[in-house]
């Protein structure tokens, strides 16, 4: 959702989004299926603190809704705003990327060293099994948009990388 504000495909602002805005630009932006994230966009609109149907970016990262321990570019409530991009964090997970390409093995791999690591470093550690099968899920979403399914994903690692933020850090690599 940051990248799709940051790509004014949402308001920039990222204040005032709502259900169908979403959905539009799953749709239209990422080249989604109608109704395959359709439940994704209530979840997140679910978290808005004006009642009216609306939300803003940062109600976003209210815990246990969308946002949730173990993710791949943030640091678990437990340790503060969860909303706020961790370069620690997500460098550690990029390790994991270090092909063209990003498989479905490698996503998993991936996903699962973080889940660990969170377990181990958070004491307030809160995904149940449920969750982390849906951590899993949401792993899924880079590989579709970015890769080729009939090849066992291999989404392509710069696209992966822009999409968590590192656009300046690619852009800097690159001279």
């Amino acid at each position: 959702m940051n990248a799709l504000a940051n790509h004014a495909y949402l308001p920039r602002s990222g204040r005032n989004i709502t259900q169908q805005d979403l959905i539009n630009q799953f749709e239209e932006a990422l080249n989604f299926a109608p109704g395959v994230l359709d439940d994704v966009a209530a979840g997140v609109v679910s978290t808005g603190t004006r009642g009216d149907g609306t939300f803003d970016l940062p109600d976003s990262a209210r815990h246990g809704v969308v946002e949730h321990d173990a993710s791949l570019s943030r640091a678990d409530t437990f340790f503060g705003d969860a909303g706020v991009f961790n370069p620690i964090i997500w460098a550690a997970v990029r390790k994991s990327f270090v092909n063209p390409t990003i498989s479905i093995d490698e996503a998993a791999r991936a996903r699962s060293v973080r889940i660990a690591e969170a377990r181990a470093s958070n004491p307030q550690f809160n995904l149940s099994d449920a969750a982390v099968m849906g951590t899993f899920a949401e792993s899924s979403l880079y590989l579709l948009l970015f890769g080729d399914s009939r090849v066992d994903g291999n989404a392509n690692t710069l696209f992966v990388r822009t999409v968590f933020g590192e656009l300046a850090t690619l852009e800097r690599e690159s001279r």
